[in-house]
């Protein structure tokens, strides 16, 4: 009987040992889940039209692996602070704009005047210099979209020649109205309605898409051409959360994001014309500087953005806006 015993254990322990691999329970594949941080409220156009767009596309595509969500945005975290929030891994990834970075990466502000489209850039070598910009807070850049889509200039009393701006109260945070005689403040964006509508700023540069959402047409009478600069949107991730991603899951987000920018650039740009004319439809005049003026105007825009990036970044500064100037050629 004992011998039996040994025997029918010991087929137990042969038959076992064959059985195939896929019998056993597997432990399923940890979930890695990010926190989104945007600088636009909900229904904002930039993020409905950008980041929400991405995640959807990363969600879709990562089949559970990766799972990113918008926990965060500006009534949590001040749109110019955000960078910091990603950086400490607060949150994992942000949506945002050039110009709301330069309080930590004045880079950013380099890219802003560029006005070129992003293959170029890459191939410029200039995002490659922008990527060490950003990594030096512990960021990476995921995307970015230059549409080619100027800022617009709005005011509530008309300027039809530079001298005019002399003494308004504009809502510009780089501070360029200055060179023209005006005063410059950075008014938070939900406020804008309110200080226009109250006299405590007389006009402002912002995307026309972003100035017809938020009705600002409302309390302003002028549109003034001809625009400056670029909207620059990009998307970022904390460095750290970034490099312990699998590679295949890198790769799905890199490429999540191309294929957005090449989605969404042609969006912006057909919604720009269309913001321009719903701006002429609500009542305001167009007033187009001559073309010495329109120079100067934007040149003084390329000169403060210069100053700003040449005087905070001595090491990468120069050679950002050298191929930043190549590109505009």
């Amino acid at each position: 009987m004992k011998k039996f015993m040994m025997c029918v254990l010991s087929i137990i322990v042969v038959v076992s040992s064959v059985l195939p691999t896929c019998a056993q329970p597997q432990p399923s594949a940890k979930i890695i889940e990010w926190k989104v941080l945007s600088a636009w409220a909900q229904g904002y156009v930039h993020r409905e039209n950008y980041a929400v767009p991405f995640i959807n596309l990363v969600n879709e595509r990562a089949k559970g692996e990766l799972v990113l969500r918008i926990t965060g945005g500006p009534e949590s975290w001040p749109m110019n602070d955000q960078v910091a929030a990603v950086r400490d891994n607060v949150f994992q990834a942000g949506g945002s704009v050039g110009a709301y970075t330069t309080n930590y990466v004045v880079e950013g502000q380099a890219l802003q005047f560029i006005s070129a489209p992003m293959d170029k850039v890459r191939d410029s070598g200039l995002w490659d210099l922008a990527q060490k910009a950003f990594a030096k807070q512990n960021i990476r850049l995921i995307g970015a979209i230059l549409p080619g889509t100027p800022f617009l200039t709005f005011t509530k009393k008309p300027v039809r020649k530079l001298t005019d701006f002399r003494g308004l109260i504009m809502r510009e945070p780089s501070g360029f109205f200055s060179a023209f005689g005006a005063s410059c403040v950075n008014t938070a964006v939900p406020e804008i309605y309110t200080a226009l509508q109250q006299g405590v700023i007389d006009g402002l540069s912002f995307p026309v898409d972003a100035f017809v959402q938020m009705k600002w047409y409302e309390q302003t009478k002028y549109i003034i051409f001809p625009g400056f600069g670029d909207l620059f949107l990009i998307l970022i991730a904390n460095l750290d959360a970034w490099n312990v991603l699998p590679n295949h899951l890198k790769e799905l987000v890199s490429n999540a994001a191309l294929e957005i920018e090449k989605r969404q650039t042609s969006y912006f740009r057909s919604t720009y014309e269309k913001a321009v004319q719903d701006v002429a439809n609500a009542g305001l005049e167009k007033i187009y500087l001559s073309e010495t003026e329109g120079k100067k105007f934007q040149d003084a825009f390329l000169s403060a953005s210069f100053d700003m990036v040449l005087k905070k970044s001595p090491d990468l500064g120069p050679r950002m806006l050298k191929l930043g100037q190549e590109l505009r050629k």
